[in-house]
């Protein structure tokens, strides 16, 4: 229980009161409520751009495979996933103003916030509990699939829809490194080096140096075209859920940045020692 009615804000004095006994505590506290608050902007900024890849994926999913059912608890799960995070990361920055403001020595305001940390971390794959931890979330395939499929929307041609390719043809177009260790590719056919120069232990051919320098500007093309630019996807498959989470994680993200400046100042004006019924019986 909080006594509020010991705090007199129009009284400097009273307000500033806990700054005549424990300035250390107070210090550490508005540190820490500051550097809280800035990690949890973060943490929800990596949950956003996680969410979005994510649904961006089931959407370019639905779009491109007419008998994908995602269904609708599936779906709620996903979009309730979201608000609980932003929900978690709020209220604990919020409580974190009583928590940590509350303790009674530096010690415990370190504790305090380490604890505030365990608890909105504790939905996230991989976190102390144990349920589901990072080998069995399939993060590299999912990444995969993002990054070449969905960015790219990747969709087969008439030719791979009608027929398979052949061992032969997908060998030769394959790319193999060369086998002297180079880095550029072997040569087109059935070369085993990127040319005769490099197969020799000499130095490249000219056409070779040309060929790799062609290379790596399509690939910084590609790249470039590829650059993602917004929230891990393109918006051409969202509905209108999906525009309802953009909006509740950019209007989070807002109150987060206004909490990390607010609640340390607040915090400052505070006299927890006076407020606080056992920090009141120890003084």
């Amino acid at each position: 229980r909080f006594e509020w009615e010991h705090w007199h804000p129009s009284d400097p004095e009273s307000s500033l009161y806990d700054w005549k006994h424990v300035k250390v505590k107070k210090l550490m506290g508005m540190l820490f409520l500051f550097c809280f608050i800035l990690n949890g902007i973060f943490v929800l900024l990596d949950g956003k751009m996680v969410w979005f890849k994510l649904y961006n994926m089931l959407q370019y999913v639905e779009r491109k495979t007419p008998n994908f059912d995602f269904s609708f608890l599936s779906n709620a799960a996903l979009f309730f996933g979201a608000f609980i995070n932003c929900w978690t990361v709020l209220w604990c920055s919020l409580a974190s103003y009583v928590v940590v403001g509350a303790s009674e020595t530096p010690k415990d305001v370190l504790l305090d916030s380490l604890g505030m940390l365990f608890l909105y971390n504790l939905a996230s794959i991989g976190s102390e509990l144990g349920f589901v931890d990072a080998d069995d979330w399939p993060g590299d395939r999912l990444g995969w699939i993002f990054q070449e499929m969905v960015r790219k929307d990747w969709e087969p041609t008439s030719t791979e829809r009608d027929r398979a390719p052949s061992t032969e043809a997908t060998m030769d177009s394959y790319e193999r490194p060369c086998i002297k260790g180079c880095g550029r590719p072997a040569a087109e056919g059935r070369y085993e080096t990127c040319c005769r120069g490099c197969g020799s232990g000499g130095a490249h051919d000219a056409e070779c140096d040309e060929k790799e320098k062609n290379r790596r500007q399509e690939e910084k093309k590609e790249e470039k075209q590829t650059k993602e630019t917004y929230e891990g996807g393109e918006t051409q498959d969202w509905n209108v859920g999906g525009w309802i989470v953009l909006a509740m994680y950019n209007v989070t993200v807002c109150l987060l940045l206004l909490l990390a400046v607010v609640i340390p100042m607040l915090t400052a004006y505070t006299p927890f020692n006076k407020i606080v019924p056992e920090l009141i019986d120890n003084s």
